[in-house]
């Protein structure tokens, strides 16, 4: 999806990817089960947002999305 909206001219973004606890800000924490912290990282995205957003930009945003949401 991330690849097709941008074909579009879309971009979307991974939200928290890698996941926060894999990164070296947090390796001196002990480890603890993340597995859910993993999956989120790997299907969570930012889609494009902005004050001066047009309404014709957040359509297209919206339908993009929608078209490749699988």
């Amino acid at each position: 999806m991330v690849q097709a909206c941008s074909a579009a001219d879309v971009e979307l973004r991974r939200y928290y990817s890698p996941a926060l606890h894999s990164t070296p800000a947090f390796s001196k924490y002990p480890a603890l089960d993340q597995q859910h912290s993993d999956s989120l990282s790997g299907r969570m995205l930012c889609l494009p947002l902005y004050s001066d957003m047009q309404d014709s930009e957040m359509h297209e945003v919206v339908d993009c999305f929608l078209h490749h949401a699988g």
